[in-house]
């Protein structure tokens, strides 16, 4: 009787192991998750500072950097996890340029 309050025991002990863990999993998803907040957006603008110039957030940054001065329309904005708000940049006829940091635009006066 004792050998099978033992296992008992042990089998118990594991299976509440199993359900803590099971039920933190959601939460550790959503702490390590990259939150991506949208917003969509339309002005005139002016790069303040030489800036690199990514094809995707955060991501592959091509060889392009948008000069001091140059103009842009921005049409979309997003702040990322780690607290940078990127801006979606497009030409004056409509060609996309690439995602910069907001930091490096400055609105056009007027807007």
């Amino acid at each position: 009787m004792k050998g099978v309050m033992k296992t008992v025991a042990r089998y118990s002990a594991v299976l509440l192991c199993i359900l803590v863990l099971v039920s933190l999993v959601p939460e550790i998803y959503r702490a390590t998750k990259k939150e991506v907040v949208c917003k969509k957006i339309n002005y005139t603008g002016i790069v303040a500072k030489r800036a690199k110039i990514y094809t995707e957030i955060g991501g592959s940054c091509e060889e392009k950097r948008a000069e001091k001065g140059t103009p842009l329309i921005v049409r979309e904005e997003r702040a990322t996890a780690d607290n940078r708000i990127w801006v979606l940049a497009y030409t004056s006829d409509d060609s996309r340029i690439g995602w910069i940091e907001r930091e490096n635009i400055k609105k056009a006066r007027g807007d």
